[in-house]
């Protein structure tokens, strides 16, 4: 969804954005969107910067870490994000940056992409190391087999060389 800058009435505006699950590509292996993703977006324009902001929530199938298994999660988070034109930077000169120059975007020919903002948000909060449950026993390493289904008997018999002089010490 592509807003025009330069249309928005009183400098601020309000966008409620629904977006199919197949319309959003994350690019990232073992996580899809599982659900609608639904935002309500509040831009605000002042004289050199945008602010983008809002509650946005969908659900998400994310493999284990352990075992593969797909998880659903919800995922509930509020946007907050800065743009400056495009002509604010330059590259003819070195620039120092501060800390609050670090959540601040470049938006270019006075519009912006609200899905694209939305899919960067997403990626930025998707949870770390997820657990189809807390005491997942994960692959075996040695047939594959998920250990929370089956018991596969396989032994780990193998002694790595740099240890075999302390089998001696039984």
């Amino acid at each position: 969804m592509l807003i025009d800058l330069n249309g928005l009435r009183g400098n601020r505006a309000e966008y409620s954005l629904e977006l199919a699950a197949d319309q959003v590509d994350l690019e990232t292996d073992g996580v899809s969107i599982g659900s609608t993703i639904k935002a309500e977006i509040l831009i605000e324009r002042s004289a050199d910067r945008v602010r983008v902001s809002g509650p946005v929530e969908c659900d998400l199938n994310i493999d284990c870490v352990r075992c593969l298994e797909p998880v659903t999660k919800r995922l509930k988070f509020d946007v907050e994000a800065g743009f400056v034109p495009q002509e604010h930077f330059s590259n003819e000169s070195e620039h120092q940056v501060d800390g609050e120059d670090l959540l601040i975007d470049v938006y270019r020919d006075d519009s912006l992409d609200l899905a694209e903002i939305v899919r960067e948000e997403i990626l930025l909060n998707l949870p770390a190391g997820q657990l189809c449950v807390a005491d997942c026993k994960g692959l075996c390493e040695k047939c594959g087999s998920n250990r929370n289904l089956i018991d596969c008997k396989c032994r780990d018999e193998e002694i790595d060389p740099r240890w075999e002089a302390l089998r001696s010490l039984k």
